[in-house]
């Protein structure tokens, strides 16, 4: 598979096929979609982001981690990113139904410090109750302090 290839028209530095990571995304290898992850990521774009929102339940723990981060605030433009439009409640489903520590730190790691809401203040409460993992436990603690901050902006 192709993935690098000149964009610039300047002849000199290489830039991301984006075509060939969006089709990457389906190949059977799981280091290949991770990669094409990475790469989607690094690129920044809307299509990139839409196109690996599928990838929140592959089969592999790594491949739907890297999801998380991309869907949380991978489309960069002027220098801020943001994610998915619906980035807060497939964040959200990848905490309490994924089977994977990682991906479900990873999620509420994303939830924290990128989406935090008032309203999602009983969500970390609840982590913070209900979970014993100490890293998922440390990320809900600070996303229930932000979210509390952002209350007091809003």
């Amino acid at each position: 598979m192709q993935i690098m290839e000149t964009t610039d028209g300047a002849g000199g530095s290489p830039g991301v096929d984006r075509r060939a990571l969006i089709q990457g995304l389906g190949d059977g290898r799981w280091k290949v979609r991770l990669a094409c992850l990475y790469g989607l990521y690094s690129e920044g774009s809307r299509e990139g982001v839409e196109a690996s929102t599928p990838l929140l339940r592959d089969l592999r723990a790594s491949v739907r981690a890297m999801a998380v981060g991309i869907v949380s605030n991978g489309i960069r433009q002027g220098g801020v990113r943001s994610g998915h439009p619906d980035a807060v409640p497939l964040l959200i489903e990848r905490i309490f139904q994924d089977e994977s520590i990682k991906v479900r730190r990873s999620a509420t790691l994303h939830l924290a410090w990128f989406h935090p809401h008032p309203d999602l203040e009983g969500l970390f409460q609840k982590l913070l109750d209900e979970e014993r993992d100490a890293k998922l436990h440390q990320w809900a603690g600070i996303g229930l302090v932000r979210s509390r901050a952002a209350e007091v902006s809003s």
